[in-house]
């Protein structure tokens, strides 16, 4: 991380995308939605405003049933 690209933590981009913290921690887990940065101390998972519509795509194509990614 280079300290240009203002992140945003999970709790305020799972709100900013309309989904649950939660649902982003699986997302990762499944390897469909990668955080931009885990800090290796803690694990919080700060996302970048850019991963806004990959993200509600992803999140579109789980409630319709269809493949994401």
């Amino acid at each position: 991380m280079d300290g240009t690209t203002k992140l945003l933590g999970i709790s305020t981009f799972a709100r900013r995308v309309g989904l649950a913290p939660s649902a982003l921690r699986f997302y990762d887990d499944c390897r469909v939605l990668r955080p931009a940065w885990v800090d290796g101390a803690t694990g919080y998972r700060f996302y970048s405003p850019a991963q806004e519509a990959p993200c509600r795509s992803a999140a579109q194509s789980a409630r319709s049933g269809t493949a994401a990614g």
